[in-house]
């Protein structure tokens, strides 16, 4: 009897100790949480606006001005800027660098169907607080301009005319596989392809020896062309499918003139 009665002695000991234990690990995880949550929320709390400065250069085709620097999100602040193309023709896409006073950079590829002389675009970037250097200040800068008609300024220093030019390609293959099925009667390929996620799409055939930023542009391009297409494949079915890819390939041709 003696022994039984210390046997359910230890087994509530250690129960006990076993919800003690419990709430010890729960309550620490929640300590720590709370705490990691309050330094990351403080040490970011005053920091200053970023400096913006956009670099002057001479015959430049657009024309970047300042509008504001968002710093009331938590962890990021938010450049916001206007580009003007101020040339005489339309632009197909344009680099822009941003460089802190390190020099360390980072690039930003925009890509447009029409981007007509005078029109004026409103865009923005993340900063992340975390990168944000002391004196956070930023030199803004224009790298590389692709016109419609297949002129071209600026250095090209970060060489993103190679996944342009790779972009171009991706349209050009998707505009030609999905025209070939068409044609061909083959429209469960199409609606099979357009029923898939867009995003792990890749295109039919890749050229490895051109570089890694021309293989990346022609993965975009080649799923920009298919986004479009899904998008009215869900709406208005496989008939507005057609009509669409008639109007990617007439910007693709003239783009290619």
């Amino acid at each position: 009897m003696k022994n039984e009665n210390s046997s359910i002695k230890k087994r509530k000991h250690l129960l006990a100790f076993t919800l003690v234990t419990a709430l010890n690990v729960a309550l620490g995880i929640f300590l720590i949480n709370t705490s990691f949550g309050q330094t990351s929320e403080n040490k970011y709390k005053n920091q200053p606006s970023l400096k913006v400065e956009v670099t002057t250069q001479t015959d430049s085709p657009l024309l970047i001005s300042m509008i504001s620097v968002d710093n009331t999100a938590e962890s990021y602040q938010i450049i916001n800027y206007t580009v003007q193309n101020v040339s005489s023709k339309k632009v197909k896409a344009y680099v822009l660098v941003y460089t802190d006073e390190t020099g360390a950079s980072k690039v930003s590829t925009s890509l447009f169907q029409s981007f007509v002389s005078e029109q004026i675009i409103q865009s923005s970037n993340v900063e992340e607080r975390v990168n944000v250097k002391l004196n956070g200040k930023i030199f803004l800068s224009l790298d590389y301009v692709k016109f419609d008609d297949g002129g071209s300024w600026g250095k090209d220093s970060e060489k993103q005319s190679e996944y342009i030019s790779g972009h171009d390609e991706g349209q050009k293959s998707a505009v030609k596989q999905i025209k070939d099925w068409l044609i061909n009667q083959n429209k469960n390929a199409v609606s099979n392809l357009l029923e898939q996620q867009i995003d792990e799409i890749n295109p039919p055939v890749v050229d490895k020896k051109e570089t890694e930023k021309w293989q990346r542009g022609v993965k975009s391009g080649y799923r920009s062309v298919l986004f479009r297409l899904k998008t009215e494949y869900e709406d208005k079915g496989l008939e507005a499918v057609s009509q669409k890819l008639e109007q990617i390939e007439k910007l693709t041709k003239m783009e290619e003139k």
